[in-house]
């Protein structure tokens, strides 16, 4: 099936009250998330001294899109028919009239100055460049945070390590657009790691990769241990998806290694207790064996997970 964007009268007419002159455009994939989407935009309305923008609510295919509970004039809603987030940011970005092109998820919620933040210090870069923001996990309850959320806030989104390793996830990255465009943006065909390529093609064209650790948005730790699955079958099968014979021989071999690297990092992650690092280390190793059934699932002909 092949990638398109489809406009309703809805669309249509949201479009037409948002500014010819936009500065950023704010694409986010959905995928059975329409709920959680007033959080995100109640938060983008709260932004502080924002240049002018727009938010662009690319549909990917969910089971039921429910309608948002009060307008906002900044929303442009759209439909993108190919399976999978990053040909929803695609679709969204051939159509996006701002000059940056924002990327984040249907469950995050931006700081009140994140907007602000990112085109500051786009104005203040030398040339064009990826603006990573920072991403911050957050339990449901800060005071007490579940063992699969203390697992997730010590292992997931560090996205300063991940702009030192020379790549950025997209709940919180910045694009010019014509970047983007002579990227020929994102690589549509996997399910996950669609940044980690992208980000990584921008870095050998001399395009500057740079973490911003004040343009700030959080998003909800995980907080069970199928949740966490998930993401783990998710990513296995992104990696497993690479056009090269030999990296995906690489992520395969991979997944049968004892995660010696993760429980270092755990162990040595500061602000939580001894209790909760042991925990995080069992949960780990309960996410390898389900890394390893998946890669043999993949392995003898199985499909990627799609979320």
């Amino acid at each position: 099936m092949s990638e398109s964007t489809v406009f309703s009268r809805e669309d249509r007419a949201a479009s037409a009250v948002v500014a010819e002159h936009v500065e950023l455009s704010v694409i986010v994939p959905v995928y059975n998330q329409w709920h959680l989407l007033p959080f995100l935009l109640d938060a983008i309305t709260e932004q502080r001294n924002a240049p002018v923008f727009e938010v662009l609510l690319v549909d990917n295919g969910s089971d039921v899109r429910e309608p948002l509970p009060r307008q906002y004039p900044f929303v442009r809603q759209l439909h993108c028919e190919t399976r999978g987030s990053y040909a929803a940011r695609n679709a969204g970005a051939r159509v996006a009239r701002g000059q940056v092109l924002v990327f984040t998820d249907a469950d995050c919620r931006p700081e009140r100055d994140w907007l602000a933040t990112i085109w500051r210090e786009m104005a203040a870069g030398t040339k064009a460049q990826l603006l990573a923001g920072d991403i911050r996990l957050v339990p449901r309850n800060l005071l007490a945070p579940n063992i699969f959320e203390s697992y997730d806030m010590m292992t997931g989104m560090q996205q300063a390590r991940y702009v030192r390793a020379g790549y950025a996830a997209t709940a919180n990255l910045a694009v010019p657009r014509e970047v983007f465009r002579r990227l020929q943006g994102f690589d549509r065909r996997p399910f996950s790691g669609g940044d980690v390529e992208f980000c990584r093609r921008a870095v050998r064209q001399r395009v500057p990769l740079v973490y911003c650790a004040k343009a700030v948005v959080e998003h909800p730790a995980r907080a069970s241990l199928s949740a966490l699955m998930t993401k783990v079958r998710r990513v296995k099968g992104g990696q497993l998806a690479q056009p090269s014979k030999r990296e995906r021989l690489i992520w395969a071999a991979r997944a049968f290694a004892p995660p010696a690297r993760a429980w270092w990092r755990i162990m040595r992650r500061p602000g939580f207790s001894a209790g909760q690092k042991l925990g995080a280390a069992l949960v780990q190793a309960r996410l390898w064996l389900t890394e390893m059934a998946e890669v043999l699932r993949l392995l003898t002909g199985g499909t990627p997970e799609h979320r």
